[in-house]
This record gives structure tokens, C-alpha cells and sequence, in this order.
């Protein structure tokens, strides 16, 4: 009997623990929508092809969203563009860098959660190197290090610097 009751005490925060999670980020539940959330950011669609030309030579910050968003979703996109747009103003300019919002949830941008093996909101680096994608690196500790505006920013700033310096 007392295991019984063990397993279904178990069960039931388990089920607690999920459930704070995916309405804490919106993803289940949630009330706020992008639109609602950030009103400066503007999800687009399409595929790397429909950013660069053939012969192009680009790096990509990417910031994956989903529909439903939390205010720590909408913090990420903006610490990170903010700090993209401050350090890296000049590469912005020249196109040797660009910055995209791809809403997963949108037909046609699926694709993106099997390519860089996504499975939350998440900030994507994306080498293209004559048209074609050579490497790419998700910066899976924004989550970590949200608490921290700074250690974030830093964060961001350093791991873009060090992947556009890389031949």
C-alpha cells in the first residue's frame, strides 16, 4: 500500500513539474501569444536559400520561437538582438551577418527543429560559405544564464565573435 501511494506521489509532481514548465513558457496553456509579447518582433518564414544567393558568404543569428511565448522567450529574442545589433552593427550593415526570427509553428519552418535538433526557443549560429550551410552551433546556455543580463549579453556577444572569426 505505502509503495502505491509512493508512485502515485511521484506521478502526480511529476505531472506538476511538467505542467508549471510548458505553461511557464507558453508552450501549453499560456495566454500570451508573440503578437502580445513583443510587439518589435516580426517572425519570418523561408529557408536559408531565401536569404542568401548561391554564391553567398553569410553568418546567420537565428532566434527560434514558437506562437505561444512567455516573458523569459521574449527576453532572449531581445537581449539577444539588442547585443547583435550593438556589437556586430557593423557586419549588419555590410550583410556579412544577418538576424532572423523564424517562428517554428509557421508552415514551411518546421524543417528547422530536425536541423539544428531544437526542442525549446532557442539562438542559432549559422555559417554559410558559398550558398551552403558549413556549420552551425546552438547556444543552448541563454536558458542558463537568463537570470543574468550581463553574464548573458556576454555570453551572446563572445560565442557570435568567436563563430564568425572561425574559417
Amino acid at each position: 500500500m505505502r509503495k502505491k501511494a509512493a508512485v502515485w506521489g511521484f506521478v502526480g509532481l511529476l505531472a506538476l513539474l511538467i505542467g508549471v514548465v510548458f505553461v511557464g513558457c507558453g508552450e501549453s496553456g499560456g495566454t500570451e501569444d508573440a503578437s502580445s509579447a513583443a510587439p518589435a518582433a516580426k517572425a519570418e518564414t523561408g529557408t536559408v536559400s531565401d536569404v542568401t544567393s548561391p554564391d553567398s558568404n553569410v553568418d546567420i543569428v537565428y532566434y527560434f520561437m514558437t506562437t505561444q511565448r512567455c516573458p523569459s522567450c521574449v527576453k532572449i529574442e531581445t537581449f539577444t538582438r539588442e547585443t547583435v545589433q550593438a556589437k556586430f552593427a557593423e557586419e549588419l550593415k555590410k550583410g556579412s551577418m544577418t538576424w532572423r526570427i523564424v517562428n517554428v509553428d509557421l508552415a514551411g519552418n518546421e524543417h528547422f527543429i530536425k536541423d539544428f535538433g531544437l526542442y525549446t526557443k532557442s539562438v542559432v549560429l549559422v555559417k554559410i560559405r558559398d550558398g551552403k550551410r558549413t556549420e552551425w552551433k546552438n547556444l543552448d546556455r541563454v536558458w542558463e544564464l537568463l537570470g543574468d543580463e550581463t553574464a548573458f549579453r556576454t555570453y551572446i556577444a563572445d560565442e557570435v565573435k568567436q563563430f564568425v572569426e572561425k574559417a
